[in-house]
């Protein structure tokens, strides 16, 4: 995410660490110079939360489960103004054989 301009990216069922960061890089860069990596997760659900009318202060966290992810981001995001979930997503479990 550019906290500046706002451009975020992300990538799902990528099979390392590195090939999901080089697929969000790029989506971000397309509208943003100064992206950076704001959470990584696998085998768990992500929320990312954010405060409305205020550009750049996320709060991001990553559980088992996405009500647990949800309820985290929301109830730290709340004592800094009205807070709006703006991401959630999980990861499957890859099963290697």
């Amino acid at each position: 995410m550019d906290e500046g301009t706002g451009s975020a990216g992300e990538a799902r069922n990528q099979l390392s660490k590195a090939a999901a960061t080089d697929m969000a890089m790029r989506q971000c860069r397309i509208g943003g110079q100064h992206c950076k990596v704001i959470i990584a997760y696998y085998n768990q659900c992500v929320a990312i939360a954010q405060v409305q009318g205020r550009t750049g202060f996320f709060i991001a966290a990553s559980r088992a489960y996405q009500s647990d992810a949800d309820q985290y981001v929301m109830s730290e995001c709340s004592s800094h103004g009205t807070c709006k979930v703006v991401y959630r997503a999980c990861s499957d479990a890859i099963r290697i054989q």
